[in-house]
C-alpha cells in the first residue's frame, strides 16, 4: 500500500501544472504545439534527481521500440487535448477524457494478459462514474466533431502509453524505464523544436519564453514530480489499478482555487460556490471508496 502515496505525487503535482499551463496556453503562447515542445524539454531538465532514488541502467535492446513508442505518445498525447479544449466546451473535453480510462483495462488484458478480481473492475469503473459526472454538464451539447475526435484520440494514447510501460516496467527497475523514456521524448522534442525555433510566427512565443522562463522551469518541475507518480504506480500495481490514484486530479485543482484563487484570481477558473463544493467532496468520497475496492 505504501505506493499509494507515492503515486499521489500525480494528481498533486500534475494538477498545480495543469493550472499553471492553461494559463501558459492562453496568455502568452498561442501555439499549443510548440508549448508541449518546451515543457518537454524543461521536464528533462530535473530527471538527474532520480538517480537519487533509483539509479538507471541499460536496457535490452529489444525493447528500444517500446521505449520509443512510450517516448513519443508522453510527448504527442498532450497536443490533441489542447486542440480540443481551445474547439469546444471544457467539460464537454474533460468527461470525454475521464471516459478514455475505459481503455485501459481493455488494453491491458488484450496487450499484456493484465487481468483483476470482478471487486477490482467494480472500483474502477466506480472512480470512472464519479469522474464523469465530477465534470459532466447536461446544457453542454455534444457532436461527433473535432473536439469529439481531438479528445479520444489523446485519451487512447495515453491508454496505450500506460499499457506499454508497463510491458517495460515488467523486464527494467523503475529508474531505468524513467529515465530512458524521458530521454527518448526529450530527443524527439527538441528534433521538433528547432525547426520550430527558425519560423518566423513563433517570434512572440520566444519573447514569452525569455520573459517567463521561471514558469516554464516550475511546469517542467510540477510535471517532473507528477510523472514520478505516474510512472511508479504503473511500475509497482496493475496498470489498470495505477490509473485510480489520476482521478483526484479535480480535487487538488479544487483545493488550489480554494487557497489562492483569492490571490489569484485570473488564474482559476474552478468554482467554488457551496453547491460545487458538497458536489465535489460527495464525488470525493466515492472515487475514495472506488480506489478501496480497486486496491484490495
Amino acid at each position: 500500500m505504501n505506493w499509494i502515496f507515492v503515486a499521489l505525487l500525480e494528481p498533486i503535482f500534475h494538477a498545480f501544472a495543469n493550472i499553471l499551463d492553461s494559463n501558459l496556453a492562453n496568455r502568452l503562447f498561442k501555439n499549443a504545439w510548440l508549448l508541449s515542445l518546451i515543457i518537454t524539454v524543461a521536464v528533462t531538465i530535473f530527471t538527474p534527481f532520480v538517480w537519487l532514488l533509483d539509479p538507471p541502467k541499460f536496457f535490452p535492446l529489444h525493447l528500444l521500440p517500446y521505449f520509443i513508442i512510450v517516448g513519443a505518445i508522453e510527448l504527442l498525447y498532450v497536443y490533441p487535448y489542447f486542440k480540443a479544449l481551445q474547439g469546444d466546451d471544457t467539460s464537454v473535453a474533460t468527461s470525454l477524457f475521464s471516459l478514455g480510462k475505459i481503455l485501459v483495462p481493455i488494453l491491458a488484458f488484450f496487450l499484456i494478459g493484465e487481468t483483476l478480481r470482478p471487486v477490482q473492475y467494480a472500483g474502477f469503473l466506480l472512480i470512472i462514474a464519479a469522474s464523469v459526472a465530477l465534470t459532466f454538464n447536461p446544457k453542454a451539447r455534444l457532436w461527433f466533431n473535432r473536439t469529439f475526435f481531438y479528445i479520444l484520440l489523446s485519451s487512447a494514447l495515453l491508454a496505450v502509453e500506460v499499457v506499454i510501460f508497463k510491458y517495460i516496467f515488467t523486464q527494467v527497475s523503475w529508474g531505468t524505464g524513467y529515465v530512458w523514456t524521458v530521454v527518448i521524448a526529450s530527443a524527439i522534442a527538441l528534433a521538433a523544436l528547432l525547426p520550430q525555433l527558425r519560423r518566423t510566427d513563433t517570434r512572440q512565443e520566444l519573447v514569452a519564453l525569455k520573459k517567463n522562463y521561471w514558469l516554464i522551469l516550475l511546469v517542467g518541475g510540477a510535471s517532473f514530480l507528477g510523472n514520478i507518480g505516474f510512472s511508479y504506480a504503473i511500475f509497482a500495481v496493475p496498470a489498470t489499478v495505477s490509473r485510480s490514484i489520476d482521478s483526484f486530479q479535480p480535487f487538488f485543482v479544487l483545493l488550489y482555487a480554494i487557497l489562492f484563487k483569492r490571490y489569484f484570481p485570473l488564474a482559476f477558473k474552478e468554482s467554488t460556490n457551496r453547491r460545487s463544493l458538497i458536489k465535489k467532496i460527495v464525488l470525493f468520497a466515492v472515487m475514495v471508496i472506488g480506489v478501496i475496492l480497486t486496491v484490495r
